[in-house]
Parts: structure tokens; C-alpha cells; sequence
């Protein structure tokens, strides 16, 4: 009876280390498996993650962040009641022929257009002209000479766009614009601004069907498994990946852009294209895609448009990477 129990528990021991040796263990990194066994890992379909994600995060919409009037009088309001259309107002009185220089800052690469929204209470003869500090040439540029035409109190908007060369109007991402009475002063006159901002010409393509890199992205996210620089990823892992390109902006007039993902300088079929018309609308477009990315793969984000010296600009852009597979 002793023999049969010594040779039970042989048997039993040989028996568990078999059964214990033929599995192997999952670990986790509290959000996800992983295994070296492959039949487990197409079992579980376990992901080995990596993932990362850029946006252009800066508004395009680039208000003033300070403003000085000169002959004339500051009746209400700061240089914040003109960062958003909400019906508060800085307010100028006409006691002089006013001169309004507003700075605006942190853009990333040159002003294209000019919006203002308010109104001019005074006379229509008046004329209050509108112009742009050139920093290379010392001067104030006339951008136009009666820019503010309405002048019944009702409040209007006017958009202008920046005359060419567009970048000889900012430096270290500083513009300044300027808005001066050039008529006789009316001491009972008001103009009052609502909402004023340059558009930041974010990205821009010099060459008509060129593709350029969008150099303007920043990291939007947590990343695992990718390196990242300015202008693109790089993958530590290879596998299967799941990419995104897209989103919503604007851009120079009867022009058409295509934004697409090359990997190692190599365009892909992920793609988007987007037609700006003549009345300078705002639009989004996106596209995504299945790739199977070698390790070390740089992955680039480029756009390209249909003209000679255009520019883009986006309220929204992002671009991701998810790996999918093992």
C-alpha cells in the first residue's frame, strides 16, 4: 500500500510540472496583456500598443494682445473686449484724429487676412484707413484707405487681405496694425470694435503641386512605442497601423489642397483634398487608413496646393497612429 502511494505521488508531481511547463504566463502592465506565446496572443488577440497622436494646437484667429490710441479718447472698454463677437466693445471717442496700434503675437507664420467687426458712429465722409508695419522696410503700408465705410452706428464687418510679400509684416511672430482717423476730428464720434484679429498663415507652399511638410505640429497626447519630432513619428515596433490626416480650415482663394502621409518620404493612398473657393470658405476634410509599418518607419504629414505661393491655415488638424496587431 505505501508503494502505490510514493508511486501516485511521482506520478502526480511528473504529471503537474508537465502540465505547468506546457502554459505560458500572460502579464500585464495594468492596461494591457501581453505574451510570447503566439497562439495565446491570436487567442486573446492581445496588442502590443503603440500610439501617438500631433494637432496644430494654435487658433488661427490671432486677436490683439495689446493696443495703444493716440489723439483720441478711450471711452470703454480693454484690448480684451475685442477677443471675442459678444457685443462688448472697446471704444475710441473722435477728440483727435485717432491712431489705434494694435500688436498682435505668437504667430507662427505670417498674417494673410484682417477682420474687424464693430461700428463707426460719425460721418460718412470720414475715412479711417487701415494698414500693417512693414519691419523690413520702417513703414506703415495702406492696406485701405477708407477701410471702415459704414458709419450710421450699425455694426458691420470688413475683411482684407494682407498685400504681398506677407512676411515683411511680422517678426519673432509680432504684427502690429494701426487704424488712423485721417480726417478732421468730430468730438461727439465713436468707433467701437467688437471683434478684431489677423489669420495666421500657418503653413505655406511656395510651389504649385509641391508637397511640403506641416512643420507646425505639436504632440496632442500621451505617446507609447513612437518617436516624435516637429514634423513626424517613428515607430519602435512593426505591425499592422490604423492612421488619421485631417481636419478643418481655410486657405488662399480658388485654390485646391491635398494633405497626405508618407512614410519614409514615400506618399501613401491616405489622403484628403479640400477646394477653397473664390469667397475664401471654411471647410474640413480627413482621411484614414490600414498600413503595415516596418520598425523604424518615419511616418510624415505633407500638404501640397494647386497654385504658387498659397497658404493654409487650420482651427482643428489632427493626425494619429494606433498600432492594431501583434
Amino acid at each position: 500500500m505505501k508503494r502505490l502511494i510514493i508511486l501516485f505521488m511521482v506520478w502526480a508531481s511528473v504529471a503537474s510540472a508537465q502540465s505547468t511547463s506546457s502554459y505560458q504566463i500572460v502579464t500585464s502592465d495594468g492596461g494591457n496583456l501581453y505574451t510570447n506565446n503566439v497562439d495565446i496572443m491570436e487567442t486573446l488577440e492581445i496588442v502590443k500598443p503603440a500610439y501617438a497622436c500631433y494637432s496644430i494646437g494654435t487658433d488661427p484667429l490671432v486677436t490683439a494682445s495689446s493696443v495703444t490710441v493716440t489723439n483720441g479718447t478711450i471711452e470703454s472698454g480693454t484690448v480684451t473686449n475685442t477677443w471675442e463677437a459678444d457685443g462688448s466693445y472697446f471704444v475710441v471717442g473722435e477728440s483727435g484724429q485717432f491712431d489705434i496700434h494694435w500688436v498682435h503675437t505668437n504667430i507662427l507664420g505670417f498674417p494673410a487676412q484682417i477682420q474687424w467687426e464693430g461700428y463707426y458712429d460719425g460721418n460718412p465722409s470720414h475715412e479711417i484707413s487701415l494698414s500693417i508695419w512693414d519691419y523690413y522696410a520702417g513703414t506703415w503700408d495702406e492696406i485701405e484707405a477708407d477701410a471702415f465705410p459704414v458709419s450710421d452706428g450699425s455694426e458691420f464687418t470688413v475683411t482684407y487681405n494682407v498685400p504681398t510679400p506677407q512676411t515683411n509684416y511680422v517678426v519673432d511672430g509680432v504684427a502690429t496694425t494701426r487704424m488712423y482717423h485721417t480726417s478732421s476730428a468730430v468730438g461727439s464720434h465713436d468707433f467701437a470694435t467688437d471683434y478684431y484679429f489677423v489669420l495666421d498663415a500657418q503653413v505655406q507652399l511656395p510651389s504649385a503641386d509641391t508637397y511640403y511638410a506641416i512643420s507646425a505640429l505639436s504632440v496632442c497626447g500621451e505617446t507609447k512605442r513612437i518617436n516624435t519630432n516637429t514634423m513626424n513619428f517613428t515607430n519602435e515596433v512593426g505591425g499592422m497601423y490604423f492612421l488619421t490626416i485631417g481636419g478643418t480650415g481655410t486657405g488662399s482663394t480658388n485654390t485646391v489642397f491635398e494633405g497626405r502621409i508618407f512614410t519614409n518620404s514615400v506618399a501613401t493612398d491616405i489622403f484628403f483634398k479640400r477646394t477653397i473657393n473664390v469667397a475664401g470658405d471654411i471647410g474640413n476634410a480627413s482621411d484614414s487608413g490600414y498600413l503595415r509599418i516596418a520598425p523604424d518607419t518615419t511616418i510624415g504629414y505633407y500638404l501640397k496646393g494647386s497654385r504658387d505661393d498659397v497658404w493654409a491655415s487650420f482651427f482643428n488638424f489632427h493626425a494619429t497612429i494606433n498600432k492594431i496587431d501583434n
